[in-house]
């Protein structure tokens, strides 16, 4: 199966779980499939769903460190324009609705890499001159491609192999030691945004040696991993 390859590495990642508290942020180990068409769409300029896509995210280190973020009141949105020549309310924090800060804490991931596998050579392609910015989370977790798209042969698998750092639908990686979770597929590209589409994962965020995945995963004998290739879609919206 041909495929190309492009490696990004992060400083940090984070990738939020949004069933956890507002005071506690927690983050996924490994991206949700949103996240990696996001990240597509930065390098290429717009979302395109009909790719078939593979990745394996690793991260050396994760721990935990307090932020503060706005509080918002939707309904003082507009404060700004009944004050805006009234020099004692001149940031636009406060008169577009914010109610102050709130402290939070947050999971980070450290020293991360992110191996995409991606079916369109453009897109592919485009990761050598991003559209946008290259994003592994919020707009902080900066990305670098450090090694330029080629293509690659990922091999049919008739044996057991190794399989890990990734996610893989439950329904096939069931016997898999992992994390079940439900993670969102595709999101609005307009604010609010909203969820369109979302499935049951399995977080597999270790390898896991000789696990019996023939016929389910291609394998890459470079990394010496198997590579679960979720199938892209036409016509999602």
């Amino acid at each position: 199966m041909e495929m190309y390859k492009v490696v990004l590495k992060s400083d940090t990642a984070f990738f939020r779980n949004d069933v956890t508290s507002t005071s506690y942020q927690e983050t996924f180990n490994c991206p949700p499939l949103s996240a990696i068409y996001g990240l597509m769409a930065a390098a290429f300029g717009e979302y395109r769903y009909d790719v078939d896509v593979g990745y394996i995210f690793s991260y050396q280190v994760k721990t935990t460190d307090y932020e503060l973020i706005l509080r918002k009141d939707s309904s003082k949105k507009d404060l700004y324009k009944k004050y805006i020549s009234d020099d004692r309310f001149n940031r636009n924090d406060i008169l577009r609705g914010c109610n102050g800060t709130l402290p939070i804490k947050r999971e980070i991931l450290f020293n991360c890499e992110l191996i995409l596998y991606i079916g369109d050579e453009e897109i592919a392609k485009a990761f050598g001159n991003p559209y946008y910015a290259l994003l592994l989370g919020r707009s902080e977790d900066l990305a670098k491609v450090v090694s330029k798209p080629k293509k690659v042969e990922l091999k049919e698998v008739d044996k057991s192999v190794n399989f890990g750092h990734t996610i893989i639908p439950f329904e096939e990686g069931r016997m898999i030691p992992g994390r079940l979770s439900k993670l969102n597929i595709e999101i609005s590209e307009t604010y609010p945004r909203q969820v369109k589409r979302a499935g049951i994962f399995n977080i597999v965020d270790r390898i896991w040696p000789n696990q019996n995945l023939s016929n389910i995963v291609k394998y890459d004998p470079e990394i010496k991993l198997g590579i679960y290739i979720h199938k892209g879609k036409l016509n999602v919206s």
